[in-house]
């Protein structure tokens, strides 16, 4: 997560975007195939990432959490932790250090 975080902040200007795979919630793979036709479509809509024609919406909003389901409800969040810029950075820069200490 934190690695698409700073991917998308170090390119978003050049139209490179960074996301982090969740099954069944990337709309333009086939990661959820599993899952009926009907409750994926209501799904990507609920979560705002396609539009009311099934088209995908390229540029996200931020996470927010979402409801699944009638009964039981179940949310989907983020950590705070888990979007944390400077978090990314640092990550991003000892990964490129290490790469280039091997």
């Amino acid at each position: 997560m934190l690695f698409a975080v700073e991917l998308d902040r170090r390119w978003t200007d050049e139209s490179i975007r960074g996301y982090a795979v969740h099954p069944g919630v990337v709309v333009s793979t086939n990661l959820g195939r599993s899952m009926p036709e009907d409750e994926k479509r209501a799904m990507y809509l609920a979560m705002e990432l396609i539009d009311e024609s099934s088209r995908p919406i390229i540029d996200p909003a931020p996470p927010k959490p979402i409801a699944f389901g009638a009964e039981p409800v179940v949310e989907s969040t983020v950590v705070p932790h888990a979007l944390d810029p400077a978090s990314a950075h640092r990550l991003w820069e000892l990964s490129e250090q290490l790469i280039k200490a091997n």
